[in-house]
């Protein structure tokens, strides 16, 4: 059982649903699953006060006797549960280690959010969250991604996977593609998780095959703790937990560089650098800070944009970053490879426009390639690669 795909925001175990063939019910356990959902809407129908008596039975793993809960007939506002905020930064404990939560983009116009997930491994899982009048959607994701460019137009409307259904009150319920079926089943007015206070949380219980899934939501928080089990076999209980909660925040990724070596042969070398961005952040301001810690163009010089099409990166300097990087050590010869090859290997592409107010950048020494687009020279990392 994979604690560490739960966190990332419990949508992340939807989050193959594109590739991954429907998952096939027997009918025991869909008679099962059944069963412990009308349970479940009956007595949150009922009584709160029994929903959580039956909660407490089921899930044993998450204490809510002392959460207050909010009065029957309440319903809360569903612009208020954006699965992460502008500068947010949060952080999840989990048996791999830490998982931090980011946003990267939102269009207040579309009402689109997308939100990066660093995992332990170094990796990234992007996903884009839409709400929409029937609630919190994802409309777009890309998992195993370090590409920190905006995805918000590439947003389907026509396959979505649901988040957080409206209207937020106790009973609404909602179903996925793969047959998981989730029901709000308490509202609290507040609760104490770990050594933090949230305010107006949802409880949301989901049945999959073989896993009861309970996940909490704070008003202007997003997820703040899940926890999950085995439907059958009672299993391992899971609770994960917000760690931290930070606002008006950067973040920073480490990535894989390309680094002049210092030698003829082969010209680079590897390494690593750092991406820091904050929300909505123009790509080229990211690549700017990671070019100058390099030393590959100084202060005067700045990467305006840079843009990805028909597998083309086109990076947009400033007019003088030939002559600075003419004033690192290793000069053009090596430091434009290096921009080349680093800018190809973080967003997957084999060729790299350099241009300069959109004029094709015009080095000393090296020969322009045709239409200013360099390829990647597998003899600049030799066997280093």
């Amino acid at each position: 059982m994979k604690r560490g795909i739960l966190l990332v925001g419990f949508v992340l175990l939807l989050s193959a649903c594109k590739q991954e063939p429907m998952i096939h019910i027997s009918p025991d356990v869909q008679a099962s699953i059944d069963k412990k959902a009308a349970d479940r809407q009956g007595t949150a129908n009922n009584s709160s006060a029994d929903t959580s008596a039956s909660m407490a039975e089921v899930s044993g793993e998450v204490d809510t006797s002392a959460w207050q809960k909010a009065p029957d007939g309440t319903q809360y506002d569903i612009s208020h549960y954006a699965p992460n905020g502008i500068n947010q930064l949060k952080e999840f404990e989990t048996s791999e280690g830490a998982q931090l939560v980011y946003t990267d983009y939102t269009d207040n116009n579309r009402q689109l959010w997308q939100i990066r997930t660093l995992l332990p491994n170094g990796r990234a899982n992007v996903s884009i969250y839409q709400l929409t009048k029937e609630g919190w959607q994802i409309s777009w994701q890309a998992l195993d991604s370090l590409d920190t460019t905006s995805h918000l137009d590439q947003v389907s409307h026509t396959h979505r996977i649901p988040y957080l259904m409206a209207p937020i009150q106790v009973g609404t319920m909602w179903q996925d593609s793969q047959g998981s079926r989730s029901t709000i089943t308490n509202l609290y007015q507040s609760a104490k998780i770990g050594d933090a206070t949230y305010e107006d949380v949802i409880e949301v219980t989901t049945f999959r095959s073989d896993q009861e899934v309970h996940t909490y939501y704070a008003k202007d928080q997003g997820l703040v703790m899940s926890s999950q089990k085995a439907i059958n076999s009672g299993g391992e209980n899971i609770a994960l937990t917000l760690k931290s909660n930070q606002h008006q925040v950067s973040i920073t990724q480490s990535i894989n560089i390309a680094k002049p070596s210092n030698q003829m042969n082969p010209i680079l070398t590897k390494g690593t650098g750092k991406l820091t961005w904050q929300t909505n952040q123009n790509p080229g301001k990211t690549f700017t800070e990671l070019f100058r810690k390099e030393g590959w163009i100084n202060a005067s010089v700045e990467v305006k944009d840079i843009k990805i099409d028909s597998q083309i990166a086109t990076v947009d300097f400033t007019p003088g970053v030939v002559a600075a990087m003419n004033q690192h050590t290793a000069r053009e010869t090596a430091v434009l490879p290096a921009i080349v090859q680093t800018i190809a290997d973080y967003y997957g592409v084999s060729q790299v426009k350099l241009t300069v107010g959109g004029l094709i950048l015009s080095p000393d020494t090296l020969p322009i390639p045709a239409n200013g687009i360099w390829e990647v020279n597998p003899s600049w990392l030799g066997s280093n690669q």
